[in-house]
């Protein structure tokens, strides 16, 4: 997956991509190490900084279950050319907006980032976080909410509220009686 990347991004055959890729490096490549001098040994640099991780994933119905086959999903990861942020974001839309045409009879586009719940990565979804697994990990392992846990697992009677509670509903509005009097505009 590296390699077709590299090649639709960083060949030297002229297509829409690769001049757009070359027009943006032509102005923006203050994030290159200064011994590259050349935009072929710019896109040379490049080109040996792809990383890909592959993911296998369901879909959500799936999910916890036997049934259906994980889809593959790339990370892709560049060394990016520029410090300026700007021109980073103009960067990823043109990594985004490419169309990869992968070995499955597929072609491969940019999907919506995750957003990992534990160490706030964009790379994996919660439920697939490496950091948790590590043994210096520091945070607690992550756990359902208790009302997420209530709705995959509710009580015999249905009720949603967990064990024998009767829920904030059964008292009223949830504020105390005494608390009359104290409050916004109640200053003494």
């Amino acid at each position: 997956m590296a390699k077709i990347v590299a090649d639709i991004l960083f060949d030297e055959e002229e297509t829409e991509t690769t001049i757009k890729v070359q027009r943006f490096l032509a102005n923006f490549k203050d994030n290159i190490p200064s011994v590259i001098k050349n935009l072929e040994n710019t896109l040379r640099y490049l080109r040996k900084s792809i990383t890909v991780r592959r993911m296998d994933l369901k879909k959500k119905e799936d999910i916890g279950t036997s049934v259906g086959e994980g889809r593959p999903a790339w990370n892709l990861y560049i060394y990016p050319p520029t410090k300026n942020h700007e021109a980073m974001r103009t960067w990823r839309q043109i990594v985004k907006k490419t169309v990869f045409v992968t070995g499955l009879n597929d072609s491969g586009r940019s999907k919506k980032t995750f957003m990992c719940t534990t160490c706030r990565s964009t790379d994996h979804p919660g439920g697939m976080c490496p950091y948790t697994s590590k043994t210096d990990w520091v945070a607690p392992t992550p756990t359902h909410s208790q009302v997420l846990e209530d709705l995959l697992n509710p009580t015999p009677r249905g009720n949603s509220c967990g064990s024998g509670a009767r829920g904030r509903g059964a008292r009223g509005s949830g504020r105390s009686r005494g608390n009359a009097g104290r409050g916004r505009g109640n200053a003494r």
